[in-house]
């Protein structure tokens, strides 16, 4: 009986293992935890972190659907758009089921309450009613979205109804039924459309279905659980045609690979997956609820990545139900809880960073110290995690800390240096001045060396190094510099320090190398470089002073190596290149394209190249065949921009560079130049820090009011992952005259005081190797100017302006004329009022002579007074007379005061030669007020007889007139004529008066001088007064 039980049992084990269905991959996925995922969530503005629907549109914009908003993110943050019951506009519910996009960037969003078309230039949605079958509800609860060929949209609802919607006329042309989903709140749906046209259609719990455009219905495919050649179970939820052409189909049940032609499949892997996709490279991606995984199709390769509580760079759930590959190759996963991209770099520098928790990551961040094994495994040393074994075949950590009190292990967890000897044995520098430690690992046995005891001030460890006779060296930084050490023995010897120059500070070690000519480069710490020479037991010395001319810039020596050509190459300040056969060192620093000032460590590849990294400048590579620098950032791929000392070429070529957050280990063969420069757009656009416009990129134009004085764009791409990795440059034409560069952590370009005009905003993208993005964003801004400057206005003002100037002219003309009869009115009062002044003195000398009874004397007098008043009144019409004319009356007038006072006075005239006394004109009765004046206070005052000149002189354009007396002077006259004014009297004020309104009038100086004359003694000889009048021609005044 137990023998046939165990017949039977054993039967029915191979039953069962016949009836399990065969996988395509049947192994176990890889899993590496160096994978880092980016996390965008609620944290970061995300409106809710189940996701239903992720969609890149051709402006660069993720848009993001969740069961409460949707999200677009640009790069920089999320822009949220949820239902507002009060808004017509907003969205008609939140809860997003599809995101559809046409070429046109006419986005479409299925919501749980119909279809929303969003409009770019006003940020607002348009609610898409159905209309064309009154089977269909306008706005139906969307379970998926189709577009086909931007005219058609499919559009499947929850109540089974697959529509066609003709999207130019607005209008159904079909409808086709199908059951409907009986489990609405599984969210996964699908709509497919083959490269045959054939149009797929997946719901939750029902067999596969296709269109039968001949037949004009749905029609499914039946699953059989015992049919191995068909699928499992009724149930599909995505479809996806691969770049070689193959079918896959996803479902609760797994993945299968399907023949349309034989309607069979075969299955991929048996995990509930809910969407498929392919990347760039080939691979296919799954979003299971099991984690994510990438599958290579060709090398049936499979590796799964998983949320790992420890691991903040893992996915943040294995619940993923959507996936999308942008325009430059990330890829995005919509999960339960948020999003999570991976970032493939474009450099593969094969980071490996400590992840807490993960037992198979670096033990440490700080990377100090590698060395490989003769099994060409590595080992490392970190700056306080002691040293880890790496397995290179199978990125397998095995780590050495010191715990407790056991001998055999590390003395301490701070190792400096670490070095693999020829017989492998590992000689591992310790930090801590207590000696170092040597591993032999197949002893698997620590020991440990201590060169001086009785303190720790010696017992710091920088390097090791052997040389071609198998002579060991220990550099210490401190204590005697360059040791020998007997590992035979295994004890230390003879210290080389006295073969060193400065030995007070050469023994301040920073770096042994051992070059192919056997000799030992020594760096030092301020204190230059050294080489010795083993076989000659000698060194030399090169220092950065005065005394030395080798070049060298520094005696702070970072490092040293020799490339395949045997050239030596030195880190100072700078990277430095030693030409043996001169002795001097030539330098590639900023001019060249280095701009790091802080370098720490540097390698040599197999194909011409030298790779140098830096602390804060990431790493550089330069290529010696064109002397030419490129740099590398962490968006590049590597641990990060700061480096420390560890670095080995190790024996396959490739290159290992430790950091501050874990190391690097790359073939440089793989590190490719950059041609990749994605697709420029432009982002918000703000005035006077409002935002005005929310996408830019369908306006042509925009327009700006002329007190719109600032005004800034963000600069978006393709690429919202690494924005930063890219250079920046706009140009305002008509404003810039070149390129601007704009900062790439910022991207946000500012403008401020542009005058008015039209402008042309160029935007374009750039990599770090000077490849420029074909497409330019553009877009034209007019920027309006204010009224006051327009043509039309500026017309009306100048009209308005000469119309105010000839009404001005005009009441001008009118008052000057008026003023100008007001003044010769003025002037022939004043004329008027001399006259009668002249004639009151005059009949007072006829009075005289007829009390003294001399008739004859009267009648003479009075004829001569007959003439002069005649000419007086004949000279007071007109406001000029000819010189001649004014002679002939101050004659008279002298005349007949001669005749007043007989003998006391004589008149002399002197005229300039140049005068025309007949063609040139003077106001008349000007000077017989100064005259009279002359006569009555200064030489009829005079004891005995004086004398009066009269000149009439020319100084160039001018008519000089002068009287001068030898009477009494001012100063006498003043005392004898005490309360009268003699410059205030009546004849002498209308006098000035004529002149001020004469000069007024005809736009003339007049220069008006009064001088009394003085002798050495002190004594007054008469009076000088002159003014000077415009010498004018008989035509009178211009």
């Amino acid at each position: 009986m137990v023998v046939r039980f165990i017949a039977i049992c054993t039967f029915l084990i191979s039953l069962t293992a016949l009836a399990q269905r065969p996988l395509l991959f049947d192994k176990q996925a890889l899993e590496n935890p160096q994978v880092r995922f980016i996390r965008l969530t609620t944290e970061d503005g995300l409106c809710h972190n189940r996701v239903t629907a992720l969609l890149q549109d051709q402006f660069g914009f993720v848009w993001v659907g969740t069961i409460n908003g949707l999200n677009r993110y640009d790069g920089r943050a999320f822009e949220v758009y949820k239902e507002n019951p009060d808004n017509f506009t907003s969205l008609s519910s939140s809860h997003i089921s599809s995101l559809v996009c046409d070429r046109k960037g006419d986005l479409y969003v299925g919501t749980k309450s119909g279809i929303n078309q969003y409009n770019r230039l006003t940020n607002n949605f348009k609610h898409l009613e159905l209309v064309g079958d009154s089977t269909v509800v306008p706005f139906p609860d969307i379970r998926e979205l189709l577009l086909e060929n931007d005219s058609i949209l499919w559009i499947d609802t929850q109540e089974g109804q697959l529509v066609q919607f003709n999207i130019n006329q607005r209008l159904i042309t079909q409808v086709y039924i199908h059951p409907k989903s009986t489990q609405p709140y599984y969210l996964y749906h699908d709509l497919y459309l083959d490269h045959e046209n054939v149009l797929w259609l997946g719901v939750r719990g029902y067999d596969m279905m296709y269109l039968n455009t001949k037949a004009q219905k749905l029609e499914s495919i039946a699953a059989d659980e015992n049919d191995f050649s068909k699928k499992r179970t009724s149930d599909a939820s995505c479809y996806f045609e691969d770049s070689k052409g193959n079918f896959w189909v996803s479902a609760i049940d797994g993945v299968y690979l399907m023949d349309k032609t034989q309607r069979t499949f075969k299955k991929l892997m048996n995990t509930s997956t809910f969407d498929i996709n392919e990347d760039k490279n080939g691979n296919l991606w799954f979003a299971t609820g099991s984690g994510i995984f990438k599958y290579n199709h060709i090398e049936n390769k499979m590796m799964r990545f998983l949320n790992e509580k420890d691991n903040p760079h893992s996915i943040t759930s294995n619940s993923t139900y959507k996936i999308l590959e942008d325009q430059v190759g990330n890829m995005w996963f919509a999960t339960s809880m948020g999003l999570n991209i991976y970032n493939p770099s474009p450099f593969p520098f094969g980071t490996y960073t400590h992840i807490p928790g993960i037992s198979n990551s670096p033990e440490g961040y700080v990377v100090t110290a590698v060395a490989e094994d003769n099994h060409h495994n590595l080992w490392i040393g970190f700056e306080e995690d002691g040293l880890d074994y790496f397995n290179t075949k199978n990125d397998r950590f095995v780590h050495y800390i010191r715990q407790g009190n056991s001998k055999n292990q590390l003395a301490v967890n701070l190792v400096s240096a670490l070095y693999f000897d020829k017989k492998n044995r590992l000689w591992i520098g310790l930090w801590r001045g207590i000696g170092f430690n040597l591993y032999e690992p197949e002893k698997d046995r620590f020991s440990l060396f201590t060169y001086y005891k009785k303190n720790l001030q010696k017992d710091w460890y920088a390097d090791f190094c052997e040389d071609d006779k198998g002579h060991f060296y220990i550099g210490f930084w401190g204590a005697d510099g360059l040791v020998y050490f007997d590992r035979e023995k295994r004890e230390f010897g003879e210290s080389l320090q006295s073969r060193f120059l400065r030995t007070e500070c050469s023994r301040l070690i920073t770096r042994l190398y051992h070059d192919r000519q056997n000799t030992i480069w020594v760096g030092t710490t301020e204190c230059g470089l050294h080489r010795y020479f083993p076989e000659r037991d000698s060194a030399t010395a090169f220092f950065c002073d005065g005394k030395d001319s080798s070049g060298l810039v520094s005696d702070d020596i970072k490092d040293i190596t020799q490339d395949e050509d045997g050239t030596i190459w030195v880190l100072t300040s700078t990277l430095q290149k030693f030409d043996d056969q001169t002795r001097r060192f030539n330098e590639y620093g900023a001019a060249d394209g280095f701009y790091s000032v802080d370098p720490i460590s540097i390698l040599s590849d197999k194909d011409s190249c030298l790779w140098i990294t830096t602390k804060g400048d990431g790493l550089f590579k330069f290529d010696k065949r064109n002397n030419h620098f490129t740099q590398y950032l962490k968006t590049d791929g590597i641990q990060g921009n700061t480096f420390t000392s560890a670095r080995l070429a190790l024996s396959d070529g490739r290159l290992f560079f430790g950091g501050v957050n874990g190391f690097n280990l790359f073939n440089p063969r793989d590190i490719m130049v950059d041609t990749v420069v994605p697709k420029p757009f432009f982002g918000r656009f703000f005035v006077n820090d409002h935002i005005v416009s929310h996408d830019l990129n369908q306006q042509s134009s925009i327009t700006m009011m002329p007190n719109d004085k600032v005004f800034s764009i963000e600069l978006n791409s393709t690429d919202l992952i690494n924005p930063e990795r890219y250079l920046y440059q706009c140009m305002l034409i008509g404003f810039d005259n070149t390129w601007v560069d704009v900062d790439n952590t910022q991207r946000k370009l500012r403008y401020a005081a542009v005058p008015p005009g039209t402008y042309q905003l160029k935007y374009r993208l750039g990599n770090r190797n000077g490849k420029w993005s074909g497409e330019l964003a553009s877009v034209s801004i007019l920027i309006k100017q204010p009224v006051y400057q327009t043509p039309w206005f500026i017309f009306l003002g100048f009209l308005a302006f000469a119309i105010l100037l000839f009404l001005y002219i005009k009441r001008r003309e009118y008052e000057f004329k008026i003023k100008g009869k007001a003044i010769e009115l003025q002037q022939r009062v004043f004329r008027l009022q001399m006259n009668p002044h002249f004639m009151g003195n005059s009949l007072l000398a006829i009075q005289n002579f007829i009390y003294a009874r001399d008739p004859k004397a009267a009648g003479n007098y009075l004829s001569d007074f007959s003439r002069l008043f005649r000419l007086i009144l004949n000279n007071s019409k007109s406001e000029f007379i000819l010189i001649s004319k004014e002679i002939e009356t101050l004659e008279l007038y002298l005349k007949l005061q001669s005749l007043r006072f007989p003998g006391k006075f004589e008149v002399t005239f002197e005229m300039d030669e140049t005068i025309d006394p007949d063609g040139y004109m003077i106001p008349p009765m000007l000077a017989q007020p100064i005259i009279e004046n002359a006569l009555e206070h200064g030489l009829f005052t005079k004891e005995g007889k004086g004398k009066l000149m009269i000149r009439f002189l020319r100084e160039n354009d001018h008519l000089i007139f002068e009287v001068d007396d030898d009477g009494i002077g001012l100063t006498a006259a003043l005392k004898l004529n005490l309360g009268k004014s003699m410059h205030d009297s009546t004849a002498l004020k209308i006098t000035q008066e004529r002149i001020e309104i004469l000069g007024k009038k005809y736009g003339f100086m007049v220069k008006f001088d009064v001088n009394e004359k003085w002798n050495e003694e002190g004594q007054s000889l008469g009076t000088t007064v002159r003014f000077t009048l415009p010498y004018c021609y008989s035509t009178g005044f211009n």
